[in-house]
């Protein structure tokens, strides 16, 4: 789709092509006229193991072309910068978050009376929302993604930085501030849980927040990449490593957590030919009419 000039597809399809092997060119939703809503993914992104530090490009929720164009130049600095950087940080991406409002020069709403830029976190209305799909496709790849931090990167006259309640370790070395407003996507995905929410269900993701001219975009970047490779203490995030304690669950503490949430009890039965099979009971009452006995 070409959106006001920029054509974002084409742009993360060349950069695909560039990169052999580094990025998949996927979509983390559609919005509600069904324009899918473009991703970058690295290789590493949903990898069980890797050296590299897993950070998530997301930008453009605004609609204007003038952050959808320096989230491109930020993804093609990573890849002009080489080994140095590739090796270090796996670097997947959202530039254009909102492609409807960027496509009929609505910024920063999104054309059905919906603005992706705040209302986080989304409560309801997951498998249908009229006014804001962007928000929600946006916050459950976000989170089950679970990179180990999100950067968000806007277009602006100065160079400013804010963190997330969960990255304020970040803070000093960038002179950060706390990222508002608090119904930010960054803010609520980086939220330190003294709310006694957890995003997701799996956790928090620190995040941080760029603004700066097109001009300083690289000394910038360059700045938080040489930060995060000191930071070895800042992965995996917390939702990283719930989503990796879920992966190393046994058959038996998956069926018995189905079970739990289901209301059923988890049982062993005698399996043909033998060996044994997990089997999970409902009470009759959560059973279909037809299977109640």
């Amino acid at each position: 789709m070409e959106q006001h000039g920029i054509s974002v597809n084409a742009a993360l399809q060349a950069l695909v092509t560039r990169a052999s092997g580094v990025w998949t060119l996927d979509a983390c939703g559609v919005t509600r006229s069904q324009t899918a809503i473009p991703a970058l993914v690295h290789q590493d992104a949903y990898a069980p193991v890797t050296p590299r530090m897993r950070v998530l490009l997301i930008g453009g929720l605004s609609g204007r072309s003038e952050d959808v164009t320096l989230n491109l130049s930020a993804l093609e600095a990573y890849l002009e910068a080489g080994d140095r950087l590739g090796e270090a940080l796996a670097l997947s991406a959202v530039p254009c978050g909102n492609p409807d409002g960027l496509a009929l020069g609505m910024a920063p709403e999104n054309g059905v009376g919906g603005r992706p830029e705040s209302g986080y976190p989304p409560l309801d209305n997951f498998f249908y929302d009229v006014h804001n799909p962007e928000r929600r496709y946006l916050w459950r790849w976000a989170g089950l993604q679970a990179p180990d931090l999100i950067l968000e990167v806007r277009a602006g006259q100065t160079v400013t930085w804010e963190a997330s309640a969960t990255a304020m370790m970040l803070a000093p070395a960038l002179q950060a501030t706390l990222v508002t407003p608090p119904d930010s996507f960054l803010a609520a995905l980086g939220a330190d849980l003294s709310n006694g929410l957890t995003p997701n269900g799996v956790g928090p993701i620190p995040g941080l927040r760029l603004t700066t001219p097109p001009a300083t975009l690289g000394e910038q970047l360059n700045r938080l990449w040489s930060l995060l490779q000191g930071t070895p203490t800042l992965q995996p995030s917390p939702a990283r490593r719930q989503i990796e304690a879920r992966r190393a669950r046994t058959p038996l503490q998956i069926a018995r957590s189905l079970a739990a949430a289901n209301g059923g009890t988890i049982g062993l039965a005698p399996r043909p030919g033998g060996g044994t099979i997990a089997r999970i009971d409902f009470p009759a009452a959560l059973l279909p009419v037809e299977e109640q006995a």
